[in-house]
């Protein structure tokens, strides 16, 4: 069983963040001017090695060289494509470019819009850059960038087959037309078909993405969170705010929206080890309905203060003992699983991090090597 990680392709001046955001942003200044919300909250949380610029090989050598002497086998690395736009897309193009950034990656597809959502609730509905599904040539194009990937001696595969993982997949109106052009690229390219993954966070349409996936990942800390131990029931109990609002029709979550833009803002907190109880329950239940067919992921904190400030949602308490026991839980479950996937090794502005902080130190870094040294599998 490997461990993977999630990789975020931000941290660089890019030219679309200079458009929405203003010139030279970079996440980077939402964690400089993030602040504790109450007495015991730790903000802003900082990397020991210092605010970096993905767009530097030498940090790139660094974070890679880091994962893997600490256990991390590969990355997964968030794609973003827009008809040919690619925000955030420079840090993949220079992966692929530099053959001595020794490490394994591999690409989610993060197929959704991007709004002004950190600015107010509002602002979720207005969107810059809107995620659209278009004809067989605009996937042509896609697919073509991703079977490049796949060919780079470095991607990770499972049994040979180059792993591929759909964030939103249910959103995809056409996702059996982009699986089937995916699929036969890959083949006509020389490459087994592609291992596909679909990130699972409680959509009813399980039956329709097992007969295009071969495998769904449980999302987390979502599912941790919002459901119940069986996250594949039609009757789940996520919270009001997850079940109603983002469910209703775009004219009224405006209006609802606006409304709240005018109450006080406030924030959400969790607590650490309960949601790391529910996510072992939910991958348990997960595991004896689908077998192999279900995937699991873990998380190493969350606290998105620097996005959303007093509208944050905060896990505290977040412990390396505890994520630890959290790995060895899962791989209990399924020891034959092909990987166990870790949220995240630096999203920052949502508090997942496995880099080094000012708040855990290498700490979670040093469970991921005390997990793999205790199971042999280093």
């Amino acid at each position: 069983m490997d461990v993977l990680a999630y990789f975020i392709p931000g941290f660089h001046i890019d030219e679309f963040n200079n458009e929405w955001w203003g010139e030279g942003f970079t996440e980077w200044d939402n964690i400089k001017q993030s602040e504790p919300l109450y007495n015991g909250h730790f903000q802003p949380n900082k990397p020991l090695n210092g605010f970096y610029d993905l767009l530097s090989l030498d940090i790139l050598a660094k974070n890679f060289k880091m994962a893997k002497d600490f256990g991390v086998d590969s990355f997964i690395l968030y794609d973003y494509w827009y008809d040919g736009e690619k925000p955030l897309g420079s840090v993949i193009d220079l992966i692929l470019k530099n053959q001595k950034l020794d490490f394994g990656f591999s690409l989610c597809w993060g197929n959704h819009s991007w709004t002004r959502s950190w600015k107010n609730r509002s602002g979720s509905l207005d969107v810059l850059i809107e995620q659209t599904y278009g004809d067989v040539d605009s996937i042509d194009r896609q697919v073509d960038f991703y079977v490049t990937a796949f060919l780079d001696p470095r991607y990770y595969k499972i049994d040979g087959r180059p792993l591929f993982q759909i964030y939103r997949p249910n959103d995809i109106p056409n996702l059996e037309l982009f699986i089937s052009i995916l699929v036969n690229k890959c083949l006509s390219s020389g490459l087994k078909r592609p291992y596909l993954v679909a990130n699972y966070s409680g959509s009813k349409n399980t039956s329709y993405l097992l007969d295009i996936f071969d495998s769904l990942i449980l999302t987390n800390p979502t599912l941790a969170l919002y459901s119940d131990s069986n996250v594949f029931s039609d009757e789940q109990a996520f919270s009001s705010r997850i079940k109603d609002v983002r469910n209703y029709p775009g004219f009224l979550k405006k209006i609802l929206y606006r409304l709240q833009d005018f109450l006080p803002d406030k924030y959400e907190v969790f607590d650490y080890s309960v949601a790391n109880d529910n996510l072992i329950r939910q991958s348990v239940s997960g595991h004896k309905l689908l077998g192999d067919k279900v995937l699991f992921s873990c998380f190493s904190g969350f606290d998105n203060t620097p996005r959303y400030k007093s509208r944050a949602k905060i896990v505290q308490n977040a412990d390396s003992s505890v994520f630890f026991e959290t790995l060895q839980s899962l791989y209990n479950i399924n020891k034959s699983s092909p990987y166990i996937a870790i949220n995240a090794w630096n999203e920052w502005g949502e508090g997942m991090v496995l880099e080094p902080s000012s708040l855990h130190g290498f700490s979670f870094l040093e469970a991921i090597k005390k997990f793999k040294k205790k199971n042999k599998l280093l």
